[in-house]
């Protein structure tokens, strides 16, 4: 938990891999949160601001959930792409396979020195059932946040 660095809130999960000569998360290591089991059927997105002390190239770092808490085996996983150094990025992700009992949010290094030096921050992890529409005449600015959770 960083509660100096964070988006939302009073702190954000950080994966600080910024130590002198660090070499990892190597291929296939994770960070997240884990929490009690969840039916995800009925949610068909998620969303979270990530942010990258070196900055992340397309195919380094995958969004993704599970049901076993390791995140050995992801359900589903999502390439989180590029991001700029130091700037929080909101991503979203639209749900497509069966998720009945996720009980892990978590993100996974695909390329074995991606992420050396680096630190990264996730922030606002959500889940819900899609996007908003708002219909009418304007001119005006509509901000919303929606989400269905089940705790």
């Amino acid at each position: 938990m960083d509660t100096t660095t964070f988006k939302e809130g009073t702190g954000s999960i950080v994966c600080d891999n910024s130590g002198a000569g660090a070499t990892d998360p190597d291929d296939g290591d994770s960070f997240g949160f884990d929490f009690t089991a969840q039916d995800w059927t009925n949610y068909t997105q998620m969303g979270y601001w990530v942010r990258s002390a070196n900055g992340l190239t397309a195919g380094d770092f995958n969004a993704a959930y599970d049901n076993n808490n390791t995140c050995a085996s992801p359900i589903e996983e999502f390439d989180v792409g590029t991001i700029a150094a130091n700037t929080w990025v909101f991503k979203t992700h639209t749900l497509g396979v069966a998720r009945t009992s996720v009980t892990t949010f978590c993100y996974t290094a695909t390329a074995s020195t991606a992420l050396d030096t680096d630190q990264i921050w996730i922030d606002d992890i959500m889940v819900g059932p899609g996007v908003p529409t708002f219909s009418g005449s304007g001119p005006w600015t509509v901000s919303a946040r929606i989400l269905d959770l089940a705790n």
